[in-house]
């Protein structure tokens, strides 16, 4: 599945001039190098560019985990001005461009990859029950389909004892969900025309919910990257972002913020139906062995929820 990102590939090379690996560009003085993880993140569009870099952004020492997720851009840059890109790539040798790009923010942090991985007492779940009740104002069934432990101190910039991450598995989704957890009971959904009935049928009308088999997790900075190559396997990603389809960072519609990465729930067999209806299958299913993208803004307390496949 990885290689299929490797098709950006093309789009950068009609834009900038390829060259060996290890040669730098002769006509600049390097002021800084910096490390941004993901395909499409040096984006032409400054908008784009400046949330990539606002959330794709990782340390050197990254390169462990970020060359197994697609690929490292290593970024050369002179002033103001990204004037080399470097990819690193597990299965390959660097490869180099030479580019001439501006920066639209000079600095930014770097983030760290951990994971979420099964663990018979963790303090996160997916699947199971809310511990909570919560009624949502839609007239589309929410399926609850995890908890983040805000105790956790990977986590604890949530700000929040507990995420509560619920979504419409029955329901057609044209684009990113905004929900409004200011009461923690009666999550609004902000933005409820992205929800259309283009799925109803016969037997579904939307209003479904689903439960799934409980499973717990524990978070962790360090795991055997072969477990990342594994496309039906049960780790979820946290820190930085992989995105199968082109990277869809949101801004907060209250703040007018650059909301923060939480994590990917991937499609999980384990988590089998317990009750109630899924349409693309009798266990966790984001519509074709999808992933849920999640991120939150801990001053507003939204959430906003995608589903790329």
């Amino acid at each position: 599945m990885f290689q299929e990102f490797r098709l950006f590939k093309g789009v950068l090379n009609g834009l900038f001039k390829t060259k060996g690996s290890g040669k730098e560009s002769a006509s600049s003085v390097i002021t800084s190098v910096r490390y941004l993880n993901g395909h499409e993140v040096l984006d032409p569009d400054p908008e784009r560019f400046r949330r990539a870099l606002l959330t794709q952004g990782i340390s050197k020492d990254q390169l462990k985990y970020g060359k197994y997720l697609q690929w490292t851009n290593e970024l050369k840059i002179a002033g103001n001005r990204v004037v080399e890109l470097i990819e690193h790539s597990y299965d390959r040798e660097p490869v180099s461009q030479v580019v001439n790009v501006e920066l639209p923010i000079l600095d930014w942090a770097d983030h760290k990859y951990f994971f979420l991985v099964p663990a018979s007492e963790g303090p996160h779940q997916v699947g199971g029950n809310c511990s909570k009740e919560i009624e949502f104002n839609s007239p589309y069934g929410f399926s609850f389909i995890a908890a983040i432990d805000g105790k956790d101190p990977l986590f604890d910039w949530v700000k929040a004892d507990q995420l509560n991450i619920f979504y419409p598995l029955n329901t057609c989704c044209l684009g990113g969900l905004f929900i409004d957890w200011a009461d923690e009971s009666n999550p609004i959904v902000l933005n409820p025309e992205v929800m259309t009935n283009d799925w109803n049928s016969g037997d579904n009308d939307g209003a479904a919910q689903a439960t799934f088999n409980d499973i717990k997790y524990k978070s962790t900075t360090e795991i055997d990257v072969q477990l990342l190559e594994d496309e039906f396997g049960d780790t979820h990603i946290c820190g930085v972002p992989l995105w199968y389809q082109a990277p869809d960072i949101p801004i907060c519609p209250k703040t007018g913020e650059v909301m923060k990465y939480v994590t990917t729930i991937r499609s999980n067999a384990k988590n089998q139906l317990v009750e109630g209806k899924s349409m693309f299958g009798d266990f966790l299913t984001f519509m074709d062995m999808g992933f849920l993208y999640v991120f939150w803004e801990p001053t507003s307390k939204v959430m906003y929820l995608t589903v790329q496949c």
